[in-house]
């Protein structure tokens, strides 16, 4: 089955600009060093356009309540009563991605809150960063009264573990999914696709930590670390053919370095996925449900859903 002439379109323009920027950082970084890496970090800190908004999650987002958030620059809605779980969603996303997880938790008698990050959806700005997502985070959860607790997507996982860090009123669960494992990895992979040298990269990160004196440290940014060092129970969600962050890379060492988390192993799903498939949502409430008391097992729980052999079958497996 073909992806639609517009998504191939897209791809197409989206091959073309990438080996544009390559050719850019090729020429300008050997001789130009700091002004490549802030081309870089304006690149690095402009969210994608993310796809257009589905049928399902206008209907979704029609039924939600706007919550009246202080600062007018976060668009935040809320649906049903009890107490509140967060979705945090992930970079060149929005809130309504996460759509899928709002009805089985109101049936379950949660309220469910999201948010629009900075420069996302309908949240204002054109660029952002980890630091002003966080305070988005914190934001949201002080408007609500304090959440129950928080599932993650991706970049919004990353945010969420940075977000309570140090917070002496913590949610009672995480669940993540598709994590990275590290803000340093993170700008790799983006150094990779752009053809940014380790040099530029590292010029790059100084800037930003620049910006955030005493606030941001790259070297502490290890979401493994995070989630071993948090008492939380933790759910841990990623597919094995996760393409944006790979399963080995990140998942894999979550399994090795963080003692007591559960984890759900998918194929066929992706990136984006596991954020409307059955599997997820039924191990997420499941999860949520569990009485965990005192601190976190000490062996991980690992729950593997088989890979799908078809497309339609991974259609079907996600709606």
């Amino acid at each position: 089955m073909k992806p639609p002439a517009s998504r191939r379109s897209r791809a197409g323009k989206r091959a073309l600009l990438l080996a544009a920027l390559r050719s850019v950082f090729a020429l300008l970084g050997p001789v130009a060093p700091g002004l490549a890496a802030r081309l870089a970090l304006r690149l690095f800190l402009t969210p994608p356009q993310g796809p257009r908004v589905a049928p399902d999650e206008r209907e979704c987002m029609r039924r939600a309540t706007r919550i009246d958030m202080p600062l007018a620059d976060v668009a935040a809605w809320s649906w049903g009563q009890g107490p509140a779980v967060l979705l945090v969603h992930g970079w060149g996303g929005r809130g309504s991605q996460m759509c899928a997880f709002v009805t089985p938790l109101v049936d379950a008698g949660f309220k469910v809150v999201t948010f629009d990050g900075p420069a996302h959806g309908e949240s204002s700005g054109v660029r952002t960063d980890m630091i002003a997502f966080v305070a988005a985070i914190n934001d949201v959860i002080t408007r609500v009264g304090g959440v129950e607790a928080v599932i993650g997507h991706s970049f919004g996982a990353a945010c969420t573990l940075l977000a309570l860090r140090g917070q002496q009123r913590l949610p009672k669960k995480l669940v993540l999914i598709g994590c990275p494992p590290s803000g340093i990895w993170v700008t790799e992979q983006f150094g990779a696709a752009l053809g940014v040298s380790p040099v530029i990269l590292a010029r790059m990160r100084a800037l930003l930590e620049e910006r955030y004196p005493g606030v941001l440290d790259w070297a502490e940014l290890s979401m493994v670390k995070m989630v071993a060092q948090s008492p939380l129970p933790v759910l841990l969600v990623h597919d094995k053919d996760d393409r944006t962050i790979p399963y080995a890379e990140a998942a894999a060492r979550f399994m090795r370095e963080a003692q007591g988390i559960e984890h759900l192993a998918t194929e066929g799903l992706g990136h984006r996925g596991a954020l409307r498939a059955a599997a997820a949502i039924d191990t997420t409430l499941r999860f949520l449900a569990h009485p965990h008391a005192g601190p976190r097992a000490a062996r991980n729980e690992v729950i593997a859903i088989p890979r799908c052999n078809t497309e339609l079958e991974c259609l079907l497996r996600a709606i």
